[in-house]
């Protein structure tokens, strides 16, 4: 599995968890969100930590909240395994607290929101570990107990949003696993069903909001379908329900990215920085200034993005583990496009960026498909010089042409949305 998917598939998996987060007092959950929401991680802790604790409900409900805080920065910080096993042993005990509040209260169908939803982060990290029948029991429990909670009348939307979630996902599995569920037992998933719960819970939640957004936006842009232009709906929803949040900002500069626009993701990105504060978590900010410097690279500005680069080199900086690895291979790249020559095929690829940029589509087009061409362009380019030469022939009413380099920028995310319907000036870059 590639880096990229395994990075989508925690962050998708994530989101099976934040909806329990509104189990606690309703003075104080909204502040805990907003704060993780901010990047804020040491402060939502602290506001965690004031919670009571004094009954089977309110020991259940912080727990939850201690181990959300804790996916939080596993969700920055991935590979860090120590990191990974603290959050576990904090989901253990949610899932225990869980269970004892709701042996006394079985009929509470926000309790057994709470304990499906922490039950489907489990089987995921059982699937992780390759433990294929513990991670099937774990789904079946969370199954059951979020189809509990479904029909309730102040739950439906919320439940909706882990069952939808774990509907599409079952139904993404590999056939082998597919042709076991009938030895494990497992439900077998709907993508449609899956896909139109995930609207419900974005559309009705509220609760999680945020979380089905980003979920959405997060399949749409995938590979299974390709449907960017309702992950961007989504995007644009995420920012103006969030008010435009740390989180919220650097999900939709993300997918920009994804879908080659970095003159947008770096906009995005640049706000979400703006809004960072000092308290801001080092594993957010260290995310939000790679992004960017992605983001600066594929707008060949290798400055700018060496300046993104140096403050995550900067010597004591501890980055989570793997991204200063990636953050130095990415400084080596810029030194090399700062050197390219004039008569390289990587200079030509710029030039073309800049016509292109600049509407005038045929110099573009011209310049862009001789670079394209060109065996000396570096591989890493070729996609995209590919790419931009078909928004070129779009916007020169060369739509045949266009589809032509479409088809050759298969592996460009943004190829597939532009082969459904041409590129227009207000798609942007």
């Amino acid at each position: 599995m590639s880096r990229r998917r395994v990075i989508r598939v925690i962050f998708a998996v994530f989101l099976m968890f934040a909806p329990m987060a509104a189990l606690a007092g309703p003075g104080s959950v909204p502040q805990v969100l907003d704060l993780l929401h901010q990047g804020r991680f040491q402060a939502a802790e602290e506001e965690i930590a004031a919670f009571p604790d004094d009954t089977p409900a309110a020991r259940a409900e912080r727990s939850f909240l201690n181990s959300f805080a804790s996916y939080w920065r596993v969700l920055y910080d991935p590979y860090n395994d120590p990191l990974r096993a603290r959050f576990e042993q904090k989901l253990l005990k949610a899932i225990r607290e869980g269970e004892t509040y709701l042996d006394r209260s079985p009929e509470d169908a926000r309790a057994s929101l709470f304990l499906g939803s922490a039950h489907l982060l489990r089987a995921q990290l059982r699937a992780a570990e390759k433990k294929v029948f513990p991670a099937a029991y774990e789904a079946k429990k969370s199954r059951k107990m979020l189809l509990k909670s479904l029909n309730a009348s102040d739950s439906g939307p919320d439940s909706c949003f882990g069952l939808g979630t774990y509907e599409y996902y079952a139904d993404q599995l590999p056939a082998v696993i597919k042709g076991l569920r009938f030895l494990l037992f497992i439900p077998g998933g709907d993508r449609d069903l899956g896909l139109r719960r995930l609207e419900r819970a974005a559309g009705e939640g509220s609760l999680f909001r945020f979380e089905a957004r980003v979920v959405l936006l997060t399949i749409y842009s995938g590979d299974k379908e390709h449907l960017h232009d309702d992950a961007l709906r989504h995007a644009g929803l995420l920012l103006d329900e969030q008010d435009r949040s740390v989180t919220a900002l650097h999900a939709a500069g993300k997918l920009n990215l994804d879908l080659a626009r970095p003159d947008q993701a770096a906009a995005l990105l640049a706000e979400a920085l703006a809004k960072a504060g000092e308290d801001t978590a080092d594993e957010v900010l260290a995310a939000l200034h790679y992004q960017s410097a992605q983001a600066e690279y594929r707008r060949f500005r290798p400055e700018q993005a060496v300046a993104h680069l140096k403050w995550m080199l900067e010597p004591g900086r501890t980055l989570p583990q793997r991204l200063e690895e990636d953050a130095r291979d990415l400084a080596q790249r810029c030194r090399l496009m700062r050197v390219a020559g004039d008569d390289s095929a990587l200079k030509g690829m710029m030039e073309g960026r800049e016509l292109l940029v600049g509407g005038k589509a045929l110099d573009a087009g011209r310049r862009l498909a001789g670079a394209a061409d060109n065996p000396a362009l570096p591989p890493e380019f070729r996609n995209q010089c590919r790419l931009m030469a078909g928004q070129a022939a779009d916007l020169a009413g060369n739509r045949a042409g266009a589809e032509r380099w479409y088809r050759k920028a298969g592996r460009e995310n943004a190829a597939a949305l532009y082969l459904q319907r041409p590129f227009t000036v207000r798609d942007g870059f």
